[in-house]
């Protein structure tokens, strides 16, 4: 079932009839619900309990409770169940014919040590669109007027959630689309479905092959064929998310003004952690690869190739005499040695390298060092705020790469070192162009 993981919304009720409006009320939009009775034997196994569900649709009364707060207490117990503690954001729509316990449900929840904490909780009732209970209920309400008034009530959701929401939804779209326009490159004109089939996996599999070598050239193992493939594709699938969201991101417009007015400013370790995601990367750190940023803690043999803390602190510390000397001990003990491996991507791809080429740097506090540190030096290069833990305490920190300082290594020396993250391909390119600029400049001559 590969590939075939992930509920969007999910729905919690003991009597699959009362369930069944909302069902064909989600299914008239085209919108798939992943549906539990709430009886044991239905649960997911734990480390499969769901993840990305952005709409549960909750019955108070599952048939074991007598009271709003056994009720509560009952649901909330069933729903840990199915949902990860690592959902993510969420949202609550009770669908019940108690909305008097909705306050008690929200507490339960909320309550519960495992279960994540909802965005927001609405609540519809059932009796407004059917009669009877359980298998003698009867839906009294068209589909459409269900879809309406599940629509009104989502309409209570959070304005950020929303948009988050949204975004997920062009991921997926856009990626179907890759899929769609890869499949159809085959082309295979035969006349019987069996025929048919096999030439296009044939097809299909030499074109995975050709995508393969594109990337990775002469590393391209058995072992690493199959990440080749899926990182190649994730390009055509970024092109397309950005065709989407010009398009459609009209739908959520209402939100534009709450957005654009909004109050305060995120943190410093919010916006830290935004830049780490967008910029570093912490898987195959065992590679050498492009990009690769190593950390050398204090106290240990640095290798030869790396400049100590105070050559690369030359030139860019405020002060002058004794007050240069106070800043450069006072910078110098914050600051930790780093290096970014910089050889250019496509000779890692056709493993034409011969030595390593790395820019020097180190990694300083983000806050505490402003009045030692020169705001503009042309020759250091700055990238922060990063949450950065490895080797380092828990912090937000900046990464300052220095100019004068691109080195080299043989690759038996490089490869030896593990990288703490891996700066990613857009920052990467950004670092490689400056460092060249710095390396080329002439300067010129001018009269003022």
């Amino acid at each position: 079932m590969n590939g075939l993981i992930g509920a969007r919304v999910l729905l919690l009720d003991d009597e699959p009839k009362e369930a069944l409006p909302v069902i064909k009320a989600f299914s008239k939009a085209g919108i798939s619900i992943t549906y539990f009775d709430g009886s044991e034997d239905s649960f997911p196994l734990e480390a499969e309990r769901l993840r990305g569900v952005r709409l549960a649709i909750l019955d108070i009364d599952l048939g074991f409770g007598s009271n709003a707060k056994n009720r509560a207490s009952t649901l909330a117990a069933r729903f840990s169940k199915i949902i990860s503690d690592k959902n993510g954001p969420y949202g609550v729509l009770i669908w019940t014919n108690h909305p008097e316990d909705v306050e008690e449900v929200s507490a339960a929840i909320f309550d519960h040590v495992s279960t994540p904490n909802p965005m927001f909780v609405v609540s519809l009732s059932k009796a407004k669109f059917m009669s009877g209970l359980g298998d003698n209920s009867l839906q009294t309400s068209t589909t459409a007027a269900v879809r309406n008034a599940l629509q009104d009530s989502l309409r209570k959701g959070s304005a950020p959630f929303e948009c988050l929401q949204l975004w997920e939804s062009f991921a997926f779209a856009a990626s179907t689309n890759v899929t769609n326009a890869i499949s159809d490159l085959t082309g295979t004109s035969a006349t019987k479905l069996d025929d048919w089939q096999k030439a296009w996996g044939d097809e299909m599999l030499s074109l995975m092959l050709v995508i393969a070598r594109a990337r990775y050239g002469k590393h391209l193992t058995e072992e690493n064929v199959l990440r080749s493939v899926l990182l190649a594709l994730n390009p055509l699938q970024l092109d397309r998310m950005d065709l989407l969201v010009e398009s459609n991101a009209k739908s959520v417009s209402h939100h534009a003004k709450g957005i654009f007015n909004a109050q305060g400013t995120a943190s410093l370790t919010r916006r830290a952690g935004v830049n780490s995601m967008l910029h570093l990367s912490t898987d195959h750190l065992k590679q050498f690869a492009p990009g690769n940023l190593y950390l050398f803690e204090h106290g240990k043999r640095t290798p030869s190739f790396i400049p100590t803390v105070d050559e690369l602190l030359k030139g860019w510390i405020e002060g002058n005499g004794e007050k240069l000397n106070e800043n450069m001990t006072l910078v110098s003990n914050a600051a930790h040695l780093c290096a970014v491996e910089i050889s250019p991507v496509c000779d890692h791809a056709q493993d034409k390298i011969g030595f390593s080429r790395l820019i020097a740097g180190v990694i300083l506090p983000w806050n505490g060092l402003a009045k030692q540190i020169k705001k503009q030096v042309q020759f250091i290069k700055i990238v922060g705020p990063l949450n950065i833990a490895e080797n380092l305490p828990i912090g937000d920190y900046g990464l300052y790469l220095n100019s004068r300082y691109v080195t080299s290594s043989p690759l038996k020396r490089i490869k030896r070192l593990k990288a703490a993250y891996r700066v990613k391909p857009e920052l990467l390119a950004d670092i490689q162009t400056w460092s060249s600029y710095q390396g080329a400049r002439q300067g010129i001559t001018v009269l003022e």
